[in-house]
């Protein structure tokens, strides 16, 4: 009767059934774990919606309750969601915020009409203001007209001055919307692109399903998808 030597080692089979279990229990792990790290960042993400929300409140009760221009004005510029993408926040009011339009434009123009008896026109200023993703209106102005005198008479139009309207409140296409198209907010909007850094505004849409999000001005806070 033959026995298999102590220091002979593993066969072919025994190492194939080794690596399937091993595969198989990667199979399993893998994705426990990775949902288990989106949960823990998706948690994370909620409570400093919250957070930031809250100070916004505070800044309101000492602002006639208007909501900060940006995330700035409260301490929370920059800040970014465990995703490491900035939290996206946008102002009803001042429509200002991520990725909001807020500027001024001035445009000066200077013209001198010369003639015999000639008149001369001053040029008039046009700006536009550009700040964020959109831009401040832009002001026109018109320089009054020189009267030259005498055969040699000279006439200078004074310069226009415009000055560019700043940021205006937000049009509904850019409130987050929910299944109905209704914005689910009234005040402002303050939300994280979720894991895949994307997003638009309606919450049905392909890239904002993961957004993590504030509605109801603040009643809900968690994923676009529960909402």
């Amino acid at each position: 009767m033959s026995s298999r030597s102590p220091s002979s080692g593993f066969t072919i089979v025994e190492l194939m059934i080794v690596t399937a279990v091993i595969a198989i229990l990667a199979s399993i792990a893998v994705p426990y774990y990775q949902t288990s790290v989106t949960l823990a960042r998706t948690t994370k993400a909620i409570q400093e919606i919250k957070v930031i929300s809250r100070d916004i409140g505070v800044y309101q009760i000492a602002n006639d309750l208007v909501p900060p221009a940006t995330l700035a004005d409260i301490g929370h510029g920059g800040r970014l969601d465990p995703w490491g993408n900035p939290y996206q926040y946008l102002n009803f009011t001042t429509g200002t915020g991520s990725g909001a339009g807020n500027g001024n434009g001035n445009g000066g123009g200077n013209s001198g009409g010369s003639s015999g008896g000639g008149n001369g026109n001053g040029g008039g200023g046009n700006g536009n203001g550009g700040g964020g993703n959109g831009n401040g209106g832009g002001g026109n102005g018109n320089g009054g007209g020189g009267n030259g005198n005498g055969g040699g008479g000279n006439g200078n139009g004074g310069g226009g001055n415009g000055n560019g309207g700043g940021g205006q409140a937000v049009s509904i296409g850019k409130k987050r919307k929910d299944k109905n198209l209704v914005p689910i907010n009234t005040d402002y909007d303050l939300y994280s692109m979720g894991p895949d850094g994307r997003s638009v505004a309606p919450l049905t849409a392909k890239h904002s399903r993961d957004d993590i999000v504030r509605a109801n001005n603040g009643e809900f806070v968690g994923v676009a998808t529960d909402y």
